[in-house]
């Protein structure tokens, strides 16, 4: 699971090529978390329409969205690829959009991880990682 998490910090470092200039317009926000993060929210009509300045990248290919893995796209939900609905990126990422000021586009880039401890996201583990026994 370590180095799942290294790997998509690498990819984001390294995600553009080396002569491109980073845009210091564009903030990125790693959003980790457990099944919490996936998309179990109710979806309305309302939620599909979004600020073309909060994007996330896919971290699933969608041919039916027209989605590439690695890639940046407006954030319409879903945003998970086992979703139907909206999770906590898409209300953190409108949100933070609405109180930047107008030049500054966000990005998120969503790791979830269903049925992990939390202790798999902290800096240090201060033990060995176990996964949670099964629900019955």
């Amino acid at each position: 699971m370590k180095f799942l998490l290294c790997s998509l910090a690498a990819l984001v470092l390294f995600s553009t090529n080396a002569s491109d200039d980073p845009d210091p317009n564009f903030h990125i926000y790693l959003c980790f978390g457990q099944s919490n993060m996936e998309s179990g929210g109710k979806m309305e009509e309302m939620d599909r329409t979004v600020d073309k300045r909060f994007q996330v990248m896919a971290d699933f290919d969608s041919a039916n969205r027209g989605w590439k893995k690695d890639k940046w796209y407006d954030a319409v939900p879903p945003l998970a690829a086992k979703g139907s609905g909206i999770c906590m990126v898409d209300y953190f990422g409108r949100t933070m959009v609405a109180n930047l000021p107008e030049k500054i586009r966000g990005g998120g880039i969503k790791v979830s991880v269903p049925g992990c401890k939390i202790e798999l996201f902290e800096k240090t583990p201060t033990r060995t990682m176990r996964p949670l026994p099964s629900p019955g």
